[in-house]
C-alpha cells in the first residue's frame, strides 16, 4: 500500500516537472514571437479602434420612435430578474449601452464637464459657497476665464460628483479612474460611478422624478441615483453612512455594524414592471419636454412678487417649440448651443442656421433660413450699426434692464427643484441680471454676474487659492460669523477681524507666504500688522456668463419705445447700477455703472444721449432748411430756365433778321 502512494507521488512530481518544462518552452515562443513582432506594435501605439456601430446608433429613417421594452442589466452585465433577492441597481451602461455605443455619448456637452472647452466661452460655473468662511468660487472644469479647476481647491472629483451631482447628468469625472484620489478609492467603491443618465432627458414618463435622483447623490447612492428616479424601482438608505470596509454586494456584511445610523443603499423593483420574459417598457423621446431642461437651465427673479408681474414663457415655448428645436444634437450628444460664432469655432457652416441671426435674418454658405417657421423681421428705422455692436440678446432676451440690475436664482447655483432649497428672496450666491458686457467679439450682450470671493496665499507675486478644507478647519472658525445666517445682502467683516485672522496665519509655519484675501474686486492683506490695504485685482474681477432666455416678443424687446430706451441721460441699458458684493466693509463704492461694462465711456455716453433731447428741434431744423434749399434751387431753376429760354428767342431773332 505504501508503495502505490510513494509510486503515486513520484507520478504527480515528474508531470509537474514535465508541465514545467512545456510552459517556459511556450512562453519563451512567446517572447520571442513579441520581439519579434515589435515593429508592428509600435506602428499602432495610441491608436484605439473606433468603437463599431450598434443597432441603435443609426437610424433608419423611420421618424417614429422605436418601442423599447427591454431587459435590465446590473454593472457587471448579469441580468435583473424581477424575483431576485437583493439586486442590484440597473446600468445604464450596460442596459442603454445594449444598443448605442456609450463611449461615443459619454464625451457629449452635458456628460464631459471634466474636458477643456476648446470654444473657450463662457458658461455657468458650478459655484460652491460658503458664507460662514466668506467664500464664493466659480468652479469649472473648462478652463474658462474666471473660473477655478476645482482640484487646486482641494475639491476631489468624489466630493465634485457629491457637491454638485444634483444637476449634473453623469459621465466622465465619476467614471474617469485617471480622475481619482487615493483618499476617495473606497468612498467610490461604495457608493459606484454615477454613469451617464440617459433617462433624465429621454424617459418621457412622468413619473420620473429628478428631486429623487438629487436625494440619492446627496446621500452618495451614486449608482443607485438613476435607478432610483425611474419608475421601475425605490431605493432605500445611504452610502454615505456605510464604513469605508462596507462590501455593497454583501448587504449581510456585520464588520463595523455598530457605526451604522441607517441601512445599507437597497433597491426594490416594481415587479408589475416586469413581463414574463424579464424585460421592462421604457417611454423613450427624442423630443425631450422642456420641463426636465428647466430643471438644470432654470433662471428666476429673488423676489417672489416682481417674478410674479415680470416673468413669462420664452416667445418660442408659447409658439410650441421645444428647447430641442433648437438645442438639438447628433449620436455625440455635442449640444448645439446657438450662439453665433458657434459655426466657426466648430468649423460647421450648417450651424449658422441655429443662431438668431442665422434663422431670422441671414443665411451662410446655403444654411437654412427661418427653421420652424421664423419670421424675418424688418428692424424698420433701426440703423445698421446696431447690428455690428449688439447682439440680438440686448433688445429680445433676459428681463428688461431697470435702475439696478435684479437679483435672481438659477437651478444649479441655488439647488433648485431639490427638497430643503432655501426659498428666501436673496440667497447665497447672489447673482446679478441682465449685466450687459461687451463679449470676446466685441458686441455687446446680456449676462449673468457674480463677484468671487475667497481666501488665497501670496508668496512673492504668485497668489493661489486656499483648499476649501482649510479654510473650513482653520480660517472659518476664527470668522465667528452667524452659523444660520445664510440669507440676505450678505455677511461682511470689519478690517479689525481681517487684521486679526491675517496676523494668526502669516507668523505662522501653516502657510507658505502671507495670507491675503479677495473680494468685490479687491485684494486685502496687511500693510504691516495693524494696518490693511487693498487693490484692484485682476482674479477678483466678476465673472460673467452670456445668457438667451427667455426670449420676449417684439412688443417688449428694449427699444420699442424709441430712441430714448438706450440713448437718454437715465437709460438703465447704459446707467444701471450693478452692485458690488464684498466681504469686507471698507465704506467704498459698493455699485458700478453698466457703461463700464460695456466698454463704453460714460461721459462720452452721457452727451450724447444728451444730444437726443434736442434731435426733435434739429429735425425741424433740417426739414425747413431742407425747405429754404429746395426754394432757393427752384427759384433760381425757374430764373436759369427764364434766361436759357430768353437767350434762345434772342438768338432766333437774329437769325430770322439775316436771312430777310
Amino acid at each position: 500500500m505504501k508503495k502505490n502512494y510513494f509510486a503515486l507521488i513520484l507520478f504527480a512530481f515528474f508531470i509537474l516537472i514535465s508541465n514545467e518544462c512545456i510552459f517556459s518552452q511556450n512562453a519563451d515562443s512567446l517572447s520571442a514571437a513579441v520581439v519579434s513582432d515589435s515593429s508592428a506594435v509600435d506602428s499602432v501605439v495610441n491608436k484605439v479602434p473606433e468603437a463599431p456601430l450598434k443597432i441603435g446608433d443609426v437610424a433608419d429613417g423611420n421618424k417614429s420612435i422605436p418601442i423599447h421594452l427591454i431587459k435590465l442589466y446590473d454593472e457587471n452585465r448579469f441580468t435583473i430578474e424581477k424575483n431576485e433577492n437583493h439586486p442590484l441597481p440597473f446600468s445604464t451602461k450596460q442596459t442603454c449601452g445594449d444598443c448605442h455605443t456609450y463611449s461615443k455619448i459619454k464625451n457629449g456637452t452635458h456628460f464631459s464637464i471634466d474636458q477643456k472647452d476648446s470654444t473657450k466661452r463662457n458658461g455657468e460655473p458650478f459655484i460652491y459657497t460658503n458664507h460662514r468662511a466668506l467664500t464664493l468660487l466659480p468652479l469649472s472644469y473648462r478652463g474658462w476665464k474666471g473660473t477655478i479647476n476645482p482640484d487646486s481647491v482641494g475639491i476631489t472629483p468624489f466630493l465634485f460628483v457629491k457637491k454638485f451631482g444634483s444637476h449634473f447628468t453623469g459621465g466622465n469625472i465619476s467614471e474617469n479612474e485617471e480622475l481619482e484620489k487615493p483618499e476617495n478609492f473606497l468612498r467610490w467603491e461604495i457608493s459606484g460611478k454615477l454613469e451617464v443618465n440617459c433617462l433624465v432627458c429621454h424617459d418621457a414618463n412622468s413619473a420620473y422624478d429628478q428631486a429623487d435622483f438629487a436625494a440619492q447623490i446627496r446621500n452618495e447612492n451614486f449608482k443607485w441615483a438613476s435607478t432610483s428616479a425611474s419608475n421601475l424601482a425605490n431605493v432605500k438608505g445611504s452610502a454615505a453612512k456605510m464604513p469605508n470596509n462596507f462590501d455593497p454586494y454583501n448587504t449581510n456584511t456585520y464588520v463595523d455594524l455598530d457605526l451604522r445610523s441607517t441601512s445599507p443603499p437597497t433597491v426594490f423593483y416594481d415587479e408589475t414592471k416586469f413581463d414574463h420574459d424579464n424585460k421592462v417598457f421604457f417611454d423613450i423621446t427624442k423630443n425631450i419636454n422642456k420641463e426636465r431642461c428647466l430643471f438644470c437651465h432654470t433662471t428666476t427673479l429673488n423676489n417672489d412678487e416682481e417674478k410674479y408681474l415680470a416673468e413669462q414663457e420664452d416667445v418660442h415655448i408659447t409658439a410650441g417649440m421645444s428647447c430641442v428645436n433648437c438645442h438639438s444634437n447628433g449620436m455625440s450628444h455635442d449640444i448645439i448651443k446657438g450662439y453665433s460664432e458657434e459655426y466657426l469655432d466648430k468649423n460647421k457652416s450648417q450651424l449658422h442656421s441655429f443662431s438668431c441671426e442665422g434663422c431670422h435674418l441671414t443665411s451662410i454658405d446655403n444654411s437654412i433660413v427661418g427653421r420652424n417657421g421664423a419670421p424675418k423681421p424688418l428692424h424698420k428705422g433701426i440703423p445698421p450699426i446696431h447690428f455690428e455692436k449688439l447682439s440680438c440678446t440686448v433688445c429680445h432676451s433676459s428681463y428688461m434692464p431697470s435702475d439696478k440690475a435684479k437679483m435672481v436664482k438659477t437651478s444649479r447655483a441655488h439647488k433648485l427643484g431639490v427638497p430643503g432649497a432655501n426659498k428666501m428672496a436673496l440667497t447665497y450666491p447672489l447673482i446679478q441680471s441682465p449685466v450687459f458686457v461687451r463679449a470676446e467679439n466685441g458686441k455687446i450682450e446680456p449676462r449673468n454676474l457674480i463677484w468671487p470671493s475667497y481666501w488665497a496665499v501670496k508668496n512673492n507675486n504668485e497668489i493661489k487659492a486656499l483648499e476649501i478644507e482649510f479654510v473650513e478647519n482653520n480660517i472659518q472658525p476664527k470668522l465667528e460669523l452667524d452659523t444660520t445666517y445664510n440669507f440676505g445682502n450678505g455677511p461682511q467683516v470689519a478690517d479689525s477681524t481681517l487684521i486679526k485672522v491675517f496676523n494668526s496665519f502669516n507668523h505662522s509655519d501653516l502657510l507658505s507666504g502671507n495670507l491675503v484675501f479677495i473680494t468685490g474686486g479687491r485684494i486685502y492683506e496687511l500693510e504691516d500688522s495693524t494696518k490693511i490695504k487693498s487693490s484692484e485685482y485682476e482674479a477678483a474681477e466678476p465673472y460673467t456668463w452670456a445668457i438667451a432666455h427667455n426670449v420676449r416678443p417684439a412688443q417688449q424687446s428694449l427699444g420699442v419705445n424709441g430712441c430714448d430706451d438706450c440713448h437718454s441721460l437715465n437709460s438703465n441699458f447704459n446707467f444701471s447700477e450693478v452692485a458690488i458684493i464684498s466681504g469686507v466693509d471698507d465704506k467704498s463704492n459698493s455699485t458700478i455703472s453698466m457703461v463700464n461694462f460695456e466698454g463704453l465711456d460714460s461721459i462720452y455716453q452721457s452727451l450724447f444721449s444728451l444730444s437726443f433731447y434736442f434731435r426733435p428741434f434739429l429735425k425741424f431744423i433740417l426739414i425747413f432748411s431742407a425747405f429754404v434749399i429746395t426754394a432757393v434751387f427752384l427759384s433760381f431753376s425757374f430764373s436759369g430756365i427764364k434766361n436759357v429760354s430768353k437767350y434762345f428767342s434772342n438768338v432766333s431773332s437774329l437769325n430770322n433778321d439775316k436771312e430777310i
